[in-house]
């Protein structure tokens, strides 16, 4: 009988294991992290106006086309100044390193007005340096560059000689981020 009873024993033992290690549910846990970087938008700065210099014109007005990687002019019914100086508009733009930047000009003329005047002349033909119109602008490893942006003055028939300046601030350029 004592055989038979350690048996029964033995038996419930291993039936109520085995029933439980069957019931029991496995579970693991792990973690992992989380990284973000939030760059800087960037900054978009003007540090130099885009000037034309002084100059002399032809009753039948011209224009200064300015190249703006050499703020080279190519003149027409217009002679500059001897000593004056002309040079295109600069930007700083600065964001991270290898950072992708669109640079966007003005598409229609601007116009510049007669210092105590009413007259007008107007800038066309808006270009930039480095990059094209439309075309990404890395900003290297340092995370600046100096964009220059220039344009063609377009003097009119008998204009009225005089200093013309932006009326409203200035053009518009558009720095993209991206």
């Amino acid at each position: 009988m004592k055989k038979l009873f350690i048996s029964v024993v033995v038996m419930i033992l291993f039936v109520g294991f085995g029933n439980k290690a069957m019931a029991q549910a496995s579970s693991a846990a792990n973690t992992a992290t989380v990284n973000a970087t939030l760059a800087t938008s960037g900054v978009f700065t003007n540090k130099t106006p885009l000037n034309f210099g002084s100059f002399t014109a032809l009753p039948a007005g011209g224009t200064m086309a300015m190249d703006a990687q050499l703020s080279a002019l190519t003149n027409t019914g217009v002679t500059p100044i001897s000593g004056s100086v002309a040079s295109a508009a600069t930007f700083e733009i600065s964001g991270t390193a290898n950072q992708l930047v669109t640079v966007a000009l003005p598409v229609s003329a601007y116009s510049i007005k007669r210092a105590g005047g009413t007259e007008t002349m107007t800038v066309t033909g808006f270009n930039c340096y480095p990059g094209a119109l439309g075309a990404n602008i890395d900003l290297g490893v340092s995370g600046k560059v100096i964009l220059s942006v220039a344009g063609t003055l377009n003097v009119g028939l008998n204009q009225v000689p005089g200093s013309y300046v932006s009326p409203d601030g200035g053009f518009t350029v558009t720095a993209n981020f991206q």
